[in-house]
This record gives C-alpha cells, sequence and structure tokens, in this order.
C-alpha cells in the first residue's frame, strides 16, 4: 500500500488586512487577506490543552478533576527576514498593537484552516556566512475552522 501524505510545496499562508473579532463565514474573499508564503517557508501549529481542575475532596480516594475551556495554542510561522515586505511589516505592525487577525493556512491538497490570532511575538537571527530569519509566534483566540477550499 503506498503511504499516504500531504507535500507542504504549495501551502498559501494569510493574514487579513483588516482587524477581525469573529472568523469570517465562506466564502471569503482573498482579495481581503495579504498572502504569507513569498519569504515565509515554516508553518508550526502547536495545540494548546485543557486546564486541569482538581476538584478533590476529603472524601475523594483518588484525585479527582474536571477540565476547563480548551487553548487552541500557538501558529508559529518562520522563514527569511525580508523589512519592506507587505506581510511581515503588517506582522510586526499586529505585534505592536495586539490587534487580532484572521490568519488562514491552505495546503496543497486545497484544505483549509483558518483562525483568529494575536501576534505575541517577533524575533529576527542572523549568522555569519548566512541570512537574516524572522519568526513570528500567533497565539490562537478563536476556534480551528476547517473546511475545503475553493478558490
Amino acid at each position: 500500500m503506498a503511504s499516504k501524505f500531504t507535500r507542504s510545496q504549495g501551502t498559501k499562508l494569510f493574514i487579513s488586512l483588516a482587524v477581525i473579532d469573529a472568523l469570517s463565514t465562506p466564502p471569503v474573499d482573498d482579495e481581503d487577506y495579504i498572502a504569507l508564503g513569498c519569504t515565509l517557508n515554516s508553518y508550526n501549529r502547536a495545540g494548546g490543552q485543557r486546564t486541569e481542575i482538581d476538584v478533590s475532596t476529603f472524601c475523594s480516594e483518588v484525585v479527582e478533576k474536571d477540565f476547563g475551556l480548551k487553548d487552541n495554542g500557538t501558529a508559529t510561522f518562520s522563514g527569511n527576514y525580508f523589512d519592506g515586505d507587505e506581510a511581515q511589516d503588517l506582522l510586526r505592525e499586529a505585534e505592536q498593537t495586539g490587534d487580532r487577525h484572521e490568519f488562514r493556512v491552505i495546503d496543497s491538497r486545497n484544505r483549509e484552516a483558518r483562525f483568529i490570532g494575536v501576534v505575541t511575538q517577533t524575533s529576527e537571527e542572523s549568522s555569519v556566512n548566512g541570512k537574516w530569519n524572522a519568526t513570528f509566534t500567533v497565539a490562537i483566540v478563536s476556534p480551528i475552522v476547517r473546511a475545503a477550499y475553493v478558490p
């Protein structure tokens, strides 16, 4: 049986031009977003977890737990640092203002994930005989909506 996988080449990353408080409803207009993929080459979403609440009492025979709200974690976008790139400049501005933007990740099989995020950190690094790299960390502050992308 052949392996099943999704190629990363062809992935599209977007950030909304406007500040957004709620996820947009399909269909979305691609013109309302800036593509992040011309300088970036890495995307990583680390899922969060639910808060564990200890509800044990003196009558408990084992630790009893309940669980709070789910944290959808963070997304990290990384790649070539390029000052003056419209998308990277918007990410840096969003980190300064704390504004919420909608992010879209569309894989090579045209499956889309959308979420609202706040850019919590930007960083740059370089080394001798190398190039400048940029990393943008985004806290996911909404549900993650997954759907088929229709161009």
